[in-house]
């Protein structure tokens, strides 16, 4: 039986594309290319909405954040960008090809029919990061009641306000531009990237003071001690995530999905909160680390070399290190419960992590679980928002898809000719009616969303209605079964995946 074919191909992409990711309410589609292009598409219409050059180089990761895209370059800086706002706008009618500039038809795309664009979102900060090892961030909200007190955090976010320059568009007016700083100065997260200096560590950072809260975690304060020479790990952070574990007698979950920002609350608020940390490695290997104490800033490199097997970093302790990969990972992506990792790399393995396991000092670290594919080299894994489907992008351009619980395969997708890049799944909703977890993709009501509705007919019709006020709360289940892949050959394909609940 052949494969079936993609719902949607957006081609509007000249250069290969690196990454993707949905918005938290699932009504956008991010997506970056090597050449340091952004694409936003509205996935009600199916149309792109933005598509501008934001870095000098390859886009490494792109995400959403309260409403509004991060992009992460190649260029060493992280863009954080305002949201799209909610606009109608008649589309333009056909434009002759032969009658745009050069420059004009590569930031439209490739697409046979051009549309107008709105204009790119304004960027209202940015980080200068490494980019050396090619591993984008990732980035969570702090858990609410779990803020971090940071008294200069409002005038460093006034101070930004004051220096961006006005452009002239209606979107920047002063009250749409005080309820976008109101929110940053609001919601905090944390994020997460590879160390400024050395790339075999990483760098946590406060959102939205972008205070650097944890310096140099995964690093090993004896590493040059002379007893230990030839035992410590080296090779690039490839790959990392960041989240949170509730207490065990917690009964809420407060945490991003492994895709991007989001959150669901089932009652009350935890009594403590440990931030995990999984790191992907160059030589194939992968740590966990947590610290139940991370709201105190820590620096390994200020201390000494510890007594124990684990090397305890201010706060931070390595659960377990274990190598599934003798080549550098592709690729890492962590189940919607936070239970398991699962990592690919240039081989023909996909290698499990069971993110609950612990290991005391005297036993050695558990062993990984790993799956044997049919295809040498994988860039792409991700997993369903249900956590029962794995995706695997390998280099032929195929996409496989196994079973998260006996591995075994549920099919094979075939539409890319060249290498998978990346694979996004939707997140999860969001629970309705909770006080506890904030929705990052609004300011104030659900009137005020990032979605951007283009309305063809007659916008006053009440069927239109109806779809505009179903798109402003989010796709809904009907997106549960989205996945989006991209690649090499430039292409953005949107599959429809069958209910896979009794496999």
């Amino acid at each position: 039986m052949p494969a079936p074919p993609p719902d949607t191909v957006f081609r509007y992409h000249a250069y290969p594309v690196h990454c993707t990711a949905f918005s938290t309410d699932n009504s956008l589609l991010y997506a970056g290319d090597e050449e340091g292009w952004v694409s936003i598409t509205d996935m009600k219409t199916k149309r792109v909405v933005a598509h501008w050059n934001a870095h000098g180089a390859g886009v490494l990761e792109v995400a959403d954040w309260q409403g509004g895209l991060v992009s992460h370059g190649r260029d060493n800086i992280i863009h954080f960008h305002e949201p799209l706002n909610r606009v109608s706008a008649p589309i333009a009618p056909t434009i002759d090809p032969s009658a745009i500039s050069s420059s004009s038809k590569s930031l439209i795309g490739t697409t046979s029919t051009y549309r107008t664009l709105f204009a790119s979102p304004r960027i209202i900060r940015s980080l200068p990061v490494n980019a050396l090892n090619f591993c984008g961030f990732d980035l969570v909200p702090i858990p609410t009641g779990f803020e971090l007190d940071v008294p200069a955090m409002g005038e460093m976010q006034e101070e930004k306000e004051k220096s961006v320059q006005e452009d002239g568009d209606e979107r920047n007016s002063g009250a749409d531009q005080g309820k976008v700083m109101c929110r940053w100065k609001s919601v905090q997260g944390l994020l997460a990237v590879p160390n400024l200096t050395d790339s075999e560590t990483i760098d946590i950072y406060h959102i939205p003071s972008f205070g650097r809260l944890h310096a140099a975690v995964t690093s090993d304060p004896g590493a040059s001690h002379p007893e230990r020479e030839g035992k410590i790990r080296s090779g690039l952070v490839m790959s990392l995530r960041l989240f949170f574990r509730p207490s065990p007698t917690s009964s809420t979950a407060f945490n991003a999905t492994p895709s991007r920002p989001s959150c669901t609350t089932i009652n009350t608020a935890p009594a403590t909160a440990t931030l995990c940390l999984v790191a992907a490695f160059e030589d194939g290997r992968v740590e966990q680390w947590i610290n139940a104490d991370w709201r105190k800033r820590t620096d390994p490199r200020m201390r000494g070399i510890g007594t124990s097997g684990k090397v305890n970093q201010g706060g931070w302790r390595r659960l377990w290190r274990q190598k599934g990969h003798n080549e550098a990972i592709m690729a890492m992506t962590i189940s919607p419960t936070f239970d398991f990792a699962y990592t690919v790399s240039a081989d023909h393995q996909v290698v499990k992590y069971d993110l609950q396991a612990t290991a005391s000092s005297d036993e050695p670290d558990p062993e990984p679980a790993k799956f044997a594919t049919k295809q040498i080299g994988n860039s792409a894994v991700a997993v369903s928002p249900d956590g029962r489907v794995v995706a695997v992008g390998g280099w032929d351009g195929s996409i496989r898809l196994y079973s998260a619980k006996t591995f075994k395969s549920l099919g094979t997708l075939a539409y890319h000719r060249q290498t998978v890049h990346a694979i996004a799944f939707p997140h999860l909703p969001r629970e309705r009616g909770s006080s506890d977890c904030q929705d990052y993709s609004t300011v104030g009501t659900a009137e005020e969303t990032s979605v951007i509705e283009i309305v063809e007919e007659d916008e006053n019709s009440t069927e239109d209605e109806e779809d505009g006020q179903r798109n402003s709360r989010g796709m809904g289940k009907e997106a549960m079964r989205w996945m989006v892949s991209a690649g090499k050959d430039r292409r953005l394909a949107l599959w429809q995946l069958k209910d896979f609940s009794q496999r």
